[in-house]
């Protein structure tokens, strides 16, 4: 009983090895993207760094808005978050949709 239940391990562990070397195969065969071949598709250097615009407002120039709200104000920086948080709920500018960055701009320069 012992020997038959160890026989089908065997066979088991034989089957498994099986299907890892399938795999193995399968992967090694796949085309790999690299960092070369995504610049020649886009045009663009993996580093460079792309800032969404908006009627001229980058999230670069909210970021100085609120900025200089803080600093005029300290207390005024609950007021920023809660400006912020009208746009969909969000959390940070990050969050914000590019489409709403000229009017959250105005929003908050309403603050200073």
């Amino acid at each position: 009983m012992l020997e038959n239940e160890i026989k089908a391990l065997k066979d088991e562990v034989v089957a498994l090895r099986g299907v890892v070397s399938d795999l193995i195969g399968a992967i090694n065969k796949a085309p790999t993207t690299t960092i070369e071949n995504k610049e020649k598709a886009t045009g663009k250097k993996a580093d460079e760094k792309e800032t969404p615009k908006n009627d001229g407002v980058t999230i670069e120039d909210l970021q100085e808005i609120c900025t200089k709200i803080v600093r005029s104000d300290r207390s005024k920086r609950d007021a920023v978050k809660e400006v912020i948080g009208r746009y969909d709920g969000a959390t940070n500018l990050t969050k914000v949709n590019v489409s709403d960055f000229a009017s959250l701009a105005k929003d908050l320069e309403d603050l200073l």
